[in-house]
């Protein structure tokens, strides 16, 4: 309907100069004379024409509507893969502190979308047994290969591997994202506690933190955990509410 309405201007506007040209440049008869052939001749190029620019703005319209909705679902697809691998760590640890009950109330794998929600992660008794794990012990309700394959191996490998996604994001999609969304990016980058600490474990693979003065432990600032989690969620919640809007 409305791209019917964008011809009706040109419509009215043809009709209204042919009233015009009939209305003046008629002779005795009856007949056009010749400036009112000439004017009705230019009149109906002149429609053709209009009418032919606003088709095109209407299909390069729709196109960018496509393009858009396209480059959305991109977006969208992208930041929620990095939010999953952000949770992945979160997630294998619940499973390390969770009771049988709760492991049972799991569906499916500990990792799948949903398994695990972040509500269930923010839950104050989770969040006390998560903030006492130990970023040099390793995990015993996981299968692992190698002695270094501890829990500051898993949290610094997924962790990175959200972040690394969320800066393809930015690299790519940089000029067209949500401000909000973009906001939510960076606050995560550069106040994440767990970001810097997986950057700097990236850096320093065969070193670890004397924290508490116990050398066989590192250890995470009291709230980290809480911290991060609540950004992810504010991260996704500006996901959600720039679904479809992606103009900055």
């Amino acid at each position: 309907m409305d791209d019917i309405l964008n011809y009706v201007p040109i419509i009215f506007s043809a009709i209204a100069a042919t009233v015009g040209i009939f209305g003046n440049t008629i002779d005795l008869k009856g007949k056009l004379r010749y400036r009112g052939k000439l004017l009705l001749v230019i009149i109906g190029l002149s429609s053709i024409y209009s009418l032919h620019l606003t088709y095109i703005q209407i299909q390069n319209q729709r196109e960018k509507v496509a393009d858009e909705a396209r480059i959305g679902m991109l977006i969208e697809t992208q930041v929620e893969e990095s939010i999953q691998h952000l949770l992945e760590p979160f997630r294998w640890l619940y499973t390390e502190y969770a009771t049988h009950e709760e492991l049972l109330a799991i569906q499916g794998y500990p990792l799948a979308k949903g398994a695990i929600s972040l509500t269930t992660l923010l839950k104050p008794e989770n969040l006390s047994k998560a903030q006492g794990m130990c970023f040099d012990d390793k995990p015993t309700e996981l299968v692992t290969v190698g002695e270094s394959f501890n829990w500051k191996m898993i949290f610094s490998t997924s962790i990175l591997r959200g972040l690394n996604g969320l800066d393809r994001v930015v690299n790519v999609y940089g000029m067209v994202l949500d401000s909000n969304l973009l906001t939510a990016i960076y606050k995560l980058q550069d106040e994440g506690h767990f970001s810097s600490m997986s950057v700097f474990w990236k850096k320093h693979t065969n070193q670890s933190t004397d924290i508490h003065g116990n050398v066989n432990c590192t250890g995470q600032a009291i709230g980290s955990h809480e911290q991060y989690l609540k950004l992810i969620g504010e991260l996704r919640d500006a996901l959600k509410e720039s679904s479809g809007v992606y103009v900055r």
